[in-house]
């Protein structure tokens, strides 16, 4: 006897609309269901197999879950260090900002907004030789955070008026290499005065020359001059700190460091500049700290590890001393003038101060 159909043949009748099980009509229904079914269909039911669609939809959903799952830190990550990014430019930390944003273009290396932040923190800290390709992913790109284009605005003006060197005056740069002082002094002055547009950095490579030779006050005109129309170039606020210094001048000399630390408060060439500058100055200790600030901020300069090699030795400290000159001369920047500038120190050939 077919079991599935004995209570149709059994209790079927025209005459009763008793509640019956949907599937074999038996009377006895399991309580507690919408659908009527008696409790052997209903756990026949659910004994079935899911069909090979359902089990294949669901290993998909599964699988989107977990990829998401897998990739939300990372994404959650970025969006905590762009926001630290944020607070740290806020504050004037520069450094700590340009490392956030690193983080952030790291996980979304075409994120517009990433790469402009990187941008303009990458110029703030005196990191010009990133600019270029940060600038090539951004041209064309659209922003839409209106403070942060007029930022990268600014310091797209600001690069190209301290740092961009025409075709001409990289032409006299080179010339005045083989020239005597005159006539490359000549050569400058009338670049110049034919590329009035271009003033900003041709008065700091005439600066640079005017120093190296040693016409102190003839530098410190210049770039005096220069300052006043654009006291925001911290590489002329910092040169200008140094012919003060060699002029005995030390406390110009420092609140040239000043102005532009207090713009970003992790600059690190402010504090190597400030650090040679109380060295000058004969203030040993608070050199070495202002030294030992720089190297923490910027470890891939030589300049800086030689500030703090020269700090070391005026402290009397000669392990550290030799280690900084072990480390400086693994550089390969042909930085020949702090060599020879260590050398003599440390011998007592050269009185630096």
């Amino acid at each position: 006897m077919n079991n599935d159909n004995w209570y149709q043949e059994q209790f079927f009748n025209d005459e009763f609309d008793y509640p019956r099980c949907e599937n074999c009509g038996n009377p006895k229904i399991e309580a507690g269901y919408e659908m009527k079914l008696c409790k052997e269909c209903r756990e026949k039911l659910y004994r079935k197999p899911y069909p090979i669609l359902i089990k294949l939809l669901g290993v998909a959903i599964v699988a989107v879950v977990i990829i998401a799952l897998i990739h939300f830190p990372s994404s959650l990550n970025a969006g905590i260090a762009y926001e630290r990014g944020l607070q740290a430019e806020s504050e004037g930390k520069y450094v700590t900002a340009m490392k956030e944003y690193k983080k952030v273009v790291k996980r979304f290396p075409d994120s517009t907004i990433a790469l402009a932040s990187l941008f303009v923190t990458s110029y703030q800290n005196g990191e010009i030789d990133d600019l270029n390709a940060l600038y090539d992913k951004l041209e064309g790109e659209e922003i839409t955070d209106d403070s942060l284009v007029d930022k990268v605005n600014r310091t797209v003006d600001c690069w190209n008026k301290y740092y961009y060197i025409s075709d001409e005056l990289d032409n006299i740069l080179q010339k005045a290499k083989n020239m005597d002082n005159d006539k490359a002094i000549s050569l400058f002055q009338e670049y110049m005065n034919k590329n009035p547009e271009d003033i900003s950095s041709a008065t700091y490579y005439y600066g640079i020359l005017l120093y190296d030779i040693g016409e102190l006050q003839k530098a410190k005109k210049v770039i005096e001059g220069a300052l006043k129309s654009n006291p925001d170039n911290y590489e002329g606020q910092l040169l200008q700190a140094e012919i003060y210094s060699e002029m005995g001048e030390y406390q110009k000399a420092t609140d040239c460091c000043n102005y532009v630390l207090k713009h970003n408060v992790e600059y690190s060439y402010a504090y190597d500049t400030l650090a040679r500058v109380e060295l000058m100055n004969h203030e040993d200790k608070k050199g070495l700290k202002t030294a030992r600030k720089a190297f923490q901020l910027n470890q891939k300069d030589s300049g800086i590890v030689a500030t703090l090699a020269i700090a070391y030795h005026y402290n009397h400290n000669t392990r550290e001393r030799d280690a900084m000159l072990k480390k400086f001369k693994k550089f390969k920047d042909d930085n020949t003038y702090d060599l020879d500038l260590m050398e003599g120190i440390f011998s007592g050939d050269y009185q630096w101060r």
